[in-house]
C-alpha cells in the first residue's frame, strides 16, 4: 500500500509539472493578447472599435473564476471501478444525444460503451476528485470541458487548476479537439483527441 501511495504521488507530481509547463505556454499567449489590447488603448483606440466595417469586438479583460464543487456519492457494488457510473449498461442518452440508436442488441451497446470508457469510475473516483469536494480555478467559464462546449462554440485554448495542483488544458480548433487532465465539471482524470474531417 505504501508503494502504491508513493507511486501515485510521483505520478501526480510528474503530471502536474507537465501541465504547469503547458499552462505557462497558454497563459503566455493570453498575457500577450492583454499587452496588445493595452497598447491599443494607449494609442487612443476604444474597446469596441470596428475595423473596415467588420462586426468584431476586442475583449480587454480575462476574468479568473473560482467554483466550489460539492462531493458526489461513491458508486457501490462488485468491481465498481470498472463501471461507468452506477451501471454496467450503456446509457440511452450520452452528452445530450442518443447513444448508438441504430444498435438494437443491448449486449453489443454495453460492450461498445465499456470499450469507449474503460475504468471510468477508477479514473473519476480513484485518480480523480469525484466523491470528494474540490475547487476549480481558471478563466470564465471555468466549468466547460472545451471551448467548443460554449454557446456559440468557440475555438482556442482553455485551462484550469483543481485544488491548486491538478491541471487541465484543452484546445478546440477547426480540425482538432483535445483535452488532457482533471476535467473541471466532473473532477475525473481523462484525455481526448478528436479530428474533424
Amino acid at each position: 500500500m505504501l508503494l502504491f501511495g508513493i507511486g501515485q504521488q510521483c505520478f501526480n507530481r510528474s503530471v502536474a509539472v507537465t501541465f504547469a509547463l503547458i499552462g505557462i505556454v497558454a497563459l503566455d499567449s493570453v498575457l500577450a493578447q492583454d499587452r496588445d489590447v493595452e497598447s491599443s488603448r494607449k494609442g487612443g483606440w476604444s474597446q469596441d472599435r470596428q475595423d473596415n466595417n467588420e462586426d468584431k469586438h476586442e475583449i480587454a479583460y480575462h476574468v479568473i473564476e473560482t467554483i466550489v464543487v460539492p462531493p458526489t456519492p461513491y458508486p457501490t457494488g462488485f468491481l465498481w471501478w470498472f463501471r461507468n457510473g452506477d451501471s454496467w449498461h450503456a446509457p440511452e442518452i450520452n452528452n445530450g444525444v442518443p447513444y448508438l440508436p441504430d444498435i438494437r442488441i443491448p449486449l453489443v451497446r454495453d460492450l461498445l460503451w465499456f470499450c469507449r470508457n474503460p475504468i471510468g469510475n477508477f479514473m473519476g473516483f480513484v485518480v480523480g476528485f469525484e466523491g470528494r469536494g474540490y475547487v476549480v480555478k481558471g478563466p470564465v467559464p471555468v466549468m466547460l470541458t472545451t471551448p467548443y462546449d460554449a454557446v456559440p462554440p468557440q475555438y482556442g485554448f482553455k485551462w484550469c487548476v483543481i485544488n491548486g495542483w491538478a491541471p487541465f488544458t484543452a484546445y478546440s480548433g477547426k480540425r482538432v479537439l483535445w483535452y488532457l487532465g482533471w476535467r473541471p465539471a466532473s473532477g475525473g482524470f481523462g484525455f481526448k483527441l478528436n479530428f474533424h474531417i
